[in-house]
């Protein structure tokens, strides 16, 4: 759903008559609580487990993404801020989403010579969609709304959360299902490893954050390309990270398997026909 959102803030903003300012303010709503709930998401993640979470997270998402198209609603001077309200509490019901996934997977895929390979392909699918999904709200937009995206997605979101929770377990049954409650060593984020880690990745996210953010607005506002066309150039964005990922499966089978070695003539090689 963020990078929805990206992608119908231009219709929003179009329909509502919503000034540079009000648009940033709803473009700056969602990340804020997205990135600050992933820590307190892990945390319940611990305490009680990722389905519970994850039921919630649907659940929650359900019901604000039906609510966004009621805050068309309200008095003008309040319009903005109440899309941002509702942008921001999306962002917080968001934020676990990771915490869990990484939580339950990691039980879920066993250890053994595939485990990186799996986890690699794991988070292609989640790419993948990132590549099929920046088209799909602006069509829907274009054609019925951009309330049609969000009611739909409610649905969706909705049906979803209850077949999850019928059906999804925190672990494989041979570990049992009742969630183990772990106590955080914070002395590992003192590591040099883990702070170079952490350093890079906030550098990494910051730059796609950001890019994700004003794609959208910079293709339509400033290049004036159509919002669909923008969404096609943002979708074409993310299928070159699916492809460099891909890559990067490959390559870390190959160093898994044939050794480190071999996999830096691999790249050299592909390097050199490049």
């Amino acid at each position: 759903i963020r990078n929805a959102i990206n992608t119908l803030i231009p219709f929003i903003c179009r329909e509502q008559g919503f000034n540079e300012d009000q648009r940033a303010m709803l473009l700056a709503a969602f990340y804020p609580g997205y990135v600050g709930a992933h820590i307190p998401g892990g945390i319940l993640v611990q305490r009680l487990g990722g389905k519970v979470v994850l039921s919630a997270n649907m659940i929650g998402s359900a019901l604000i993404c039906a609510l966004l198209p009621l805050a068309a609603r309200v008095k003008l001077p309040l319009r903005a801020p109440a899309f941002a309200a509702l942008l921001a509490a999306l962002g917080v019901m968001q934020g676990p989403l990771i915490p869990a996934l990484q939580t339950m997977r990691k039980d879920w895929i066993p250890r053994g010579p595939g485990r990186a390979l799996a986890l690699r392909l794991q988070d292609l699918g989640g790419t993948l969609t990132g590549v099929v999904y920046p088209l799909l709200p602006p069509l829907v937009a274009m054609r019925y709304g951009w309330k049609a995206f969000f009611g739909g997605y409610a649905i969706f979101c909705g049906l979803a959360a209850l077949v999850w929770h019928r059906n999804a377990h925190d672990k494989p049954p041979s570990m049992g299902n009742a969630p183990v409650r772990q106590d955080v060593d914070w002395s590992i984020f003192l590591e040099p490893r883990v702070l170079a880690m952490i350093t890079a990745q906030i550098g990494s996210g910051f730059a796609v954050y950001v890019m994700i953010q004003w794609q959208p607005i910079y293709f339509t506002e400033v290049l004036g390309a159509s919002p669909m066309a923008a969404a096609a150039l943002f979708a074409w964005n993310e299928a070159a990270v699916f492809v460099c990922d891909w890559s990067v499966a490959l390559l870390e089978t190959v160093a898994e398997r044939r050794g480190v070695c071999v996999c830096v003539c691999v790249c050299v090689c592909v390097c050199v026909c490049v």
